[in-house]
């Protein structure tokens, strides 16, 4: 008897496999977007791999879900999060562009978590002190981002305090068997796309 494909296939190969397609060819499909945000997918995309290479034995047993395990809590944490988030943000602005969705789902969500939920707090413990380290160190990686990308304002100090928060969210999220990272992975993409969404 043939075993299903979802019983085989980790979640986290899904992610591998894409990763690497996106390297590879997302210029090919996505030209405009790569000229701007190419070198960004690259730095994401090796940092996802480093993150699997120098994950501890606890973690590397959770990257072996398969996908019929993990699907649910993935499915169910997106869509929560995206209705919950739309609703709280909606101001009617927004604008999303295939690939910018394609990266948040496929990329940046999924290495984010794996560096912060996953390696940061596998290695840290999950204590409170943990998920409050590790929600700090996440804080620390978007204010480079924001004051590189649009200065030291009142909306980055606003946008690093909900990552602070979110970052404590999602520790305690992953610190759940039954949610896990596949659940972080979900939240974070849906979180990133219904606030470019509504928001740019």
């Amino acid at each position: 008897m043939a075993v299903p494909i979802g019983s085989r296939v980790p979640l986290i190969a899904v992610f591998f496999f894409i990763g690497i397609f996106l390297w590879l060819f997302g210029g090919d499909f996505f030209p405009d977007y790569w000229a701007t945000m190419g070198t960004t997918v690259s730095f994401y995309v090796a940092m996802f791999f480093a993150s699997i290479f120098i994950a501890d034995t606890r973690l590397q047993k959770e990257f072996r879900q398969p996908i019929s395990t993990a699907g649910l809590p993935y499915l169910v944490s997106f869509v929560v999060t995206f209705i919950i988030t739309s609703a709280l943000f909606a101001t009617g602005k927004g604008q999303l562009s295939i690939p910018l969705v394609v990266l948040q789902i496929a990329i940046v969500a999924p290495t984010e978590e794996l560096m912060f939920r996953g390696v940061l707090l596998s290695y840290l413990g999950y204590s409170i002190f943990a998920i409050l380290a590790q929600a700090g160190f996440f804080s620390i990686w978007h204010w480079v981002v924001y004051t590189n990308l649009v200065g030291l304002t009142w909306t980055a100090i606003v946008s690093l305090t909900i990552a602070f928060a979110f970052g404590i969210m999602m520790g305690f999220l992953v610190r759940d068997k039954r949610w896990g990272l596949p659940a972080t992975m979900a939240c974070h993409a849906a979180f990133n796309i219904a606030v470019l969404g509504v928001m740019i």
